[in-house]
C-alpha cells in the first residue's frame, strides 16, 4: 500500500497526503517489481483498477517495443483480447514523435503502440463496485484479464534489443 497520511505530530498542515487509498499486487509481493503489477485505487468517486508496466524508462520500454515489432500478431491478439472486455492500452501520455531508434517504423500499423511510454491498461470503478463481497472477485477477474499484458511485458525482458542483433 502507498502512504495515505503524513506524520502530523509536528506539522501545522494536518491534511492527508492523499484522499485516496492505493496499492499494488505483484508476482513477488515487492513494491518495485520488474514483472509488472496490478494497481488498485479507492477514492471518494470510486477509483480504478490498472495493470501493466508504468513509469518505464526508455531502456526498459525498448524490449517491449521490440517485441511488438517482432511479434505483431501476438500483440494484435492481445489488443483484441482486451477489446473483448472493453479495455485498451492507456495512450494518454504517449510520445508525439517516434522514440529514438524507431523512426523507420513511423508508418507501421502499430506505430501508436511504439509511441507508448507506459505499457498499461486501466478500468474506472464506481463507488458501488467496491461495496460487498463481490469487490474481491472483480479485482481477481480484472487480474486474470490483465495477465496476458503482464506476460507480454515479462517476456520482453528476456529478449535482446533488436539494434544489438
Amino acid at each position: 500500500m502507498f502512504r495515505l497520511n503524513r506524520d502530523v505530530r509536528f506539522a501545522k498542515n494536518k491534511d492527508p497526503y492523499n484522499y485516496h487509498l492505493s496499492g499494488t499486487l505483484t508476482r513477488s509481493g515487492l513494491k518495485n517489481e520488474q514483472g509488472g503489477f496490478v494497481y488498485l485505487r479507492l477514492d471518494p468517486t470510486g477509483g480504478r483498477l490498472g495493470a501493466g508496466y508504468f513509469g518505464l524508462t526508455a531502456k526498459r520500454m525498448g524490449p517491449i517495443r521490440d517485441l511488438i515489432l517482432t511479434e505483431p500478431d501476438r500483440f494484435k491478439a492481445l489488443v483484441d483480447h482486451l477489446a473483448g472486455y472493453g479495455l485498451e492500452f492507456n495512450t494518454e501520455s504517449s510520445l508525439t514523435n517516434m522514440p529514438r531508434g524507431y523512426a523507420e517504423h513511423a508508418e507501421h500499423e502499430l506505430a501508436w503502440a511504439l509511441r507508448m511510454k507506459n505499457f498499461f491498461i486501466g478500468k474506472p470503478m464506481k463507488r458501488n463496485d467496491w461495496k460487498g463481497d463481490a469487490s474481491v472477485e472483480r479485482v481477481v477477474e480484472f487480474a486474470k484479464i490483465a495477465t496476458p499484458v503482464l506476460d507480454f511485458g515479462l517476456v520482453s525482458v528476456d529478449r535482446p534489443k533488436m539494434s544489438a542483433i
